[in-house]
């Protein structure tokens, strides 16, 4: 009876040897012994809610070699991936399952380099030339659109006459007619060597001018002389200044006075009243001759004169 015992506890424990499991739920299936290469098995253990997807390791296919997982949503790419099981290289990478980070390996053609490499690249075509603004929108001020400044030439450079030296102020009013400030001994000489035949001198009543004249005559040029002062500035003494310059034989001619004040204010008189120039005109003509509308006793007398 022992002995039918022992050899019924004998086989039962080789067989719970052999199959290698505990009837407890909780203890681990093993699908053979550690020692003989076998591989153990995950448990079914259901992961928690919420918590992000942990991929576990697929069993060995025989060769040594784990098989790929299956694509989810972690695109998951398995390290030290053998190079036979890597995808192709000459067909395009499928982002959905090797990642984001696998396209950034892809290189792009370069562009073909021109045949003259020392060619400069083709100018673009003016867009202001294909579509021109209409002239009614363009802008006044631009740069383009402004005339350049005439340029008017002096009657000193129509003639070719150079500017004296000693002679202050010299300018030519009109045909063979210049004016300016008293001469100097050089400056008369200038007037003789460009053929002026006449000056007249304008100065006030009482002023010895026989010096002046001496110079003139030895020079071999005609000396004419007007008094000129707010008191006898009439009507009469502007038709005799008027007479004079428009006199053809006393070209060219020469007018000149100490400080150009008395010649300024005969000038402005010839302007109204020969050349028939408005007030403002005459004004500002006569200005540059040497008038001085500030000199008011003088402006005065002018203003008395009349304009036909």
């Amino acid at each position: 009876m022992k002995l039918q015992l022992c050899f019924c506890l004998g086989i039962g424990l080789l067989a719970l040897a052999g199959t290698g499991c505990c009837s407890h739920p909780s203890h681990p299936a093993w699908i053979s012994h550690p020692s003989a290469g076998g591989v153990p098995s995950s448990p079914s253990i259901p992961a928690p809610a919420g918590s992000p997807e942990i991929l576990t390791p697929s069993p060995s296919t025989g060769n040594g070699v784990p098989p790929l997982n299956t694509p989810s949503s972690s695109r998951f790419l398995p390290p030290n991936m053998p190079p036979d099981l890597l995808p192709p290289t000459n067909v395009p990478l499928d982002a959905r399952y090797y990642g984001p980070g696998a396209l950034k390996f892809q290189t792009v053609e370069p562009p073909v380099a021109p045949l003259n490499p020392f060619s400069s690249p083709a100018a673009k075509p003016d867009a202001s030339k294909e579509n021109p603004v209409p002239s009614e929108l363009q802008d006044p001020n631009r740069p383009e659109r402004i005339p350049p400044p005439a340029v008017v030439e002096s009657p000193i450079e129509k003639t070719g006459i150079s500017f004296p030296d000693g002679i202050s102020g010299f300018a030519e009013v009109k045909d063979r007619v210049s004016a300016g400030l008293r001469p100097e001994p050089e400056g008369l000489e200038w007037l003789k060597n460009h053929g002026y035949k006449t000056v007249l001198h304008i100065r006030r009543p009482g002023v010895d001018d026989s010096a002046d004249q001496e110079l003139v005559a030895k020079k071999g040029m005609k000396y004419l002389s007007l008094e000129v002062s707010p008191e006898t500035l009439t009507g009469k003494l502007a038709a005799e200044f008027n007479a004079i310059i428009a006199d053809r034989e006393n070209r060219p001619l020469f007018v000149y006075d100490k400080e150009g004040t008395l010649a300024g204010a005969m000038w402005y008189l010839y302007f109204r009243i020969s050349e028939s120039m408005l007030p403002e005109s005459a004004r500002v003509r006569a200005s540059q001759l040497g008038l001085k509308t500030t000199a008011t006793e003088l402006w005065i007398a002018i203003q008395k004169i009349p304009v036909p």
